[in-house]
Parts: structure tokens; sequence; C-alpha cells
């Protein structure tokens, strides 16, 4: 099978879709691995490291796209990256597709690509497998985003996450108590902020509340059951509102924090 490895073109899009020990797999079991120049630079993998793994480098996304049985990306594919594929290809990455726009879907249709989601490749147990690390990495950054937005250069109202003697922490209110929810709280619990967490899955909120971080004799989060039409309350005091919420088929909930519910605070981090 001939594989395809492009170079990323999305704005802020530093990853690649397979590092090269990957591809050394892959070669090994009699596959040819297309790797666009530079493709993996931004990830930390140089084209002699892909080189060394048995793939064969080429020099523009055209190229690497229209070679391929099975394109590996991350980000769904540009216009232009839909154009280059060959009909009958497998596209592999996170596609995204419930949100994609409806003449993206019929060139997949018309092309008669098989689409593979990667945020929407389930376990036996119904979770989801590969999404899940990249919603770990998303919630543990999602604090260090706050933190910094906080800060009046960022055009913040100068709060400190975890406060000092004398000065209280920041208020952090969560929506969603999934898996980016579960590690936003506790790297803002880390940094000494004052956490509340909102759903309305009690089951999820009570697997939150065992692990996490307490200081002296004050527990520094609280959880709270409710619908999320019902978090108005929260967004009055709060210095921090973070959405970790999903739907079916990968549909994010939009409006969780409103204008209005934020209005006392002129900024929506």
């Amino acid at each position: 099978m001939y594989i395809g490895i492009p170079k990323e073109s999305r704005p802020f899009e530093y990853r690649v879709g397979l590092s090269p020990a990957g591809v050394e797999i892959l070669s090994q079991n009699g596959h040819q691995v297309f790797v666009q120049h530079d493709a993996g630079r931004e990830a930390g993998f140089s084209d002699e490291d892909y080189e060394k793994a048995g793939a064969r480098l080429v020099y523009n996304a055209e190229e690497a796209i229209a070679r391929a049985d099975l394109l590996l990306k991350v980000a769904r594919p540009t216009q232009e990256e839909l154009d280059w594929l060959r009909p009958g290809t497998i596209l592999a990455g996170f596609l995204h597709l419930a949100s994609a726009s409806q003449d993206k879907i019929d060139i997949l249709l018309e092309k008669k690509i098989t689409s593979i989601a990667y945020e929407q490749i389930q376990a036996p147990d119904g979770s989801l497998s590969v999404l899940r690390p990249f919603s770990q990495i998303g919630g543990a950054m999602a604090a260090q985003i706050a933190a910094r937005l906080l800060q009046n250069n960022w055009g913040g109202k100068g709060i400190l996450m975890g406060g000092v003697p004398g000065v209280p922490p920041a208020e952090v209110v969560i929506l969603g108590a999934g898996v980016i929810g579960t590690y936003a709280t506790q790297m803002c619990s880390g940094m000494g902020a004052h956490v509340t967490v909102v759903d309305r899955n009690l089951a999820a909120l009570q697997r939150l509340w065992g692990p996490l971080p307490v200081r002296g004799d004050e527990d520094l989060d609280q959880t709270e059951y409710r619908a999320f039409g019902d978090i108005r309350g929260c967004a009055d005091w709060r210095s921090i509102g973070a959405g970790a919420t999903r739907a079916d088929f990968g549909h994010a909930r939009n409006g969780a924090l409103d204008e209005t519910a934020l209005r006392h605070h002129g900024r929506q981090h």
C-alpha cells in the first residue's frame, strides 16, 4: 500500500500524521510511505529521521496526497487537499465531519473516500481511545493559557492564579467533568486556584472529586450538579470560565458561556 503523509497546512497546526517510528513499522511490513519535505519538522522529526525509517521524501503536498492509497493527516483536509485526493483513497485524521461544510462532504462522497475520523474511534467500553490523550493535553494546556490571559499585559485583570498570603486565588468555573474538564481541574487546582466544576452528570462529578488536591484544611475544589442552561450564577463571580463539554458526533456545545452570562467581566477566555 502507498501511504502519504503531507505537511499540515492549516495555521498553527504543528503536528504530523505519523512519527518516524510508525513509518518504520509500516515499511517493515512492505508498505511504501511518502513523506512531504519538512512534514515533521515542527513536531521534532527531521527528513533524515523519516528516511532512516524507510520513507521516501516528496517535495510538495500534492505529490504526497495524490500518490496515497491511505492518507494520514491530523487536521481536516483543505479544499485544495480534497481536490488532490484520488478516488477510492482512505483518509484518516481528526476530520470533524459533523461540522464540515456540505460541499466538502459531497467531494468525499463523489470520490468514494473512506474517511476514518480519529475523534470518533471508540473502544469496546465506549471510550474514545484516540481522542482521549489529546483531550488530556488540551485540558492541561487550558490552565496554562488561562493563567497567562489573567495577566494585565494579555488583557486580563491582573489576577494571580494561585494567590498569595492576603490575596485570594482566581475563581475558576469549568463546564464539564469529562477528560478535558478533569485535567483542567487538576492543573488549575495544582496552581492554587479555587475551582468549581459544573456538570449535569452526577457520576462524572463523583469520579472527579476523589483525586483532587487539597491545601491545608481547605478543599480547593467543589462540584455542582446543574443543567447547562443554569450556569449564569457561576459566571457572576468567576475569574476564568472554561467550556469542556461535548455532545454526540463531536459537536461542541455552543453558547455555554455566552456574553450575557459573562457580562461583568468584559472578556471571554
